[in-house]
C-alpha cells in the first residue's frame, strides 16, 4: 500500500489502522511533499508555493470531486502543512518523527516541493545532516 503526496494523512492513518487491525504489519509507503530550509517562513513559503502550483506545472486532471483538498485554489496554507513535511530542520525532523507515531512502520518518501534540482538536494542534505544521516 502507497499514500500519494496529496493523500490527505487524516484519511491514511485511518485506512492503515483498519488494514493493521485485519492483517497486523503490512509493507507500507507514504509520500509527503518536503521542502527544508535553515529559515522557517522562507521554507514554508517555497513549499506552499510549489506544492500549489504542481498541479497546474504537471497538467494534472482531477475526476470530479476527487481534487485532493491541498490543491484546492482556496486551500489554506495549514491545510497544506498538515500534509506535507516543510519547514526548518527540527520542523521536518518533529513531523517525520509524528507520521512515525501515527502510521506506525512505513517507509517515508520525499517528494521534492521545489522545481530546482540543486535546491531539491540542498533541502535534502540539510535534514540529513540535521537528522544524523549520512551525507555523500
Amino acid at each position: 500500500m502507497m499514500a500519494t503526496p496529496s493523500a490527505d494523512l487524516r484519511q491514511v492513518a485511518g485506512q492503515v489502522a483498519a488494514e493493521r487491525a485485519v492483517r497486523g504489519d503490512f509493507p507500507f509507503a507514504i509520500a509527503r511533499f518536503f521542502y527544508c530550509d535553515e529559515d522557517s517562513r522562507r521554507a514554508i513559503e517555497h513549499g506552499v508555493e510549489a506544492v500549489r502550483a504542481y498541479p497546474r506545472l504537471m497538467q494534472v486532471q482531477f475526476a470530479p470531486g476527487k481534487q485532493p483538498p491541498m490543491f484546492a485554489p482556496d486551500a489554506p496554507e495549514d491545510v497544506i502543512l498538515a500534509n506535507a513535511i516543510i519547514g526548518d530542520p527540527a520542523q521536518c525532523i518533529a513531523r517525520a518523527k509524528e507520521l512515525n507515531e501515527r502510521l506506525g512502520p512505513h517507509r517515508l518518501l520525499l517528494k521534492p516541493a521545489t522545481h530546482s534540482p540543486a535546491d531539491a538536494r540542498a533541502a535534502l542534505a540539510q535534514f540529513a545532516r540535521a537528522a544524523g544521516l549520512v551525507v555523500a
